[in-house]
């Protein structure tokens, strides 16, 4: 990690604003977080500020992290469940400046991280299709069914439950550019029992806005 990025990181209330915007014109700096959200890294603070300032620049500038897609895809495709949570954050907020369908090449394996048995970076990976589908729209029946398919997911039946709230969420990013509507609106309806309460909320929300509750 590059020395004077070090103090910034190590704050428990970082200028993610600043930092970031140094960041889109510092490789030193780019490379300095990069470095924090490594596999090796072991400080959390530092991993953790260095993610909030990751998720800054790939909302802002998104283009300024693109260079850096290989680095990302390795997080996605470690063993280690941080970085996996990291590549899962950021990844998608890269598919609108994504012109070498690179996103086509990893849907699959991210599309995987809605089984992981870690909940976090499950829930992460559901909301992240949304934002994928959004600005990809070769990819939204691809993503459509890895949502739908949820249900069929072997998991615990409470887990099921939370990840299928989320995907409501996510499928709300896309709704009127998708081909599925009618399976999307069943699979929603489907909601409105669930055992969550987060899924029966957003089913009602998402309902109130597309379609009937009945």
């Amino acid at each position: 990690m590059v020395s004077r990025a070090s103090p910034l990181l190590e704050e428990s209330d970082i200028d993610v604003e600043a930092i970031a915007s140094a960041a889109c014109e510092d490789e030193a700096l780019l490379n300095a977080l990069l470095d924090e959200v490594a596999p090796q890294s072991n400080n959390s603070r530092r991993r953790y500020n260095s993610l909030k300032v990751l998720k800054r620049m790939g909302s802002m500038a998104p283009a300024s992290l693109y260079p850096r897609w290989d680095f990302l895809e390795a997080l996605l495709r470690s063993s280690n469940d941080p970085s996996r949570y990291i590549a899962a954050e950021i990844l998608p907020l890269l598919a609108g400046v994504d012109r070498e369908g690179r996103w086509g090449t990893i849907l699959d394996d991210y599309a995987g991280l809605t089984r992981a048995p870690n909940l976090p970076l499950a829930s992460h990976a559901v909301l992240g299709l949304g934002l994928v589908a959004r600005a990809r729209p070769e990819y939204r029946e691809r993503v459509t069914a890895a949502l739908l398919s949820l249900g069929k997911a072997r998991i615990r039946e409470e887990r099921k439950a939370l990840l299928k709230a989320y995907a409501i969420e996510s499928l709300g990013n896309y709704f009127d550019g998708t081909s599925r509507k009618d399976a999307v609106l069943t699979f929603v309806r489907g909601q409105l029992k669930s055992k969550s309460p987060k899924g029966r909320k957003a089913a009602e929300l998402f309902l109130r806005k597309y379609g009937s509750c009945q």
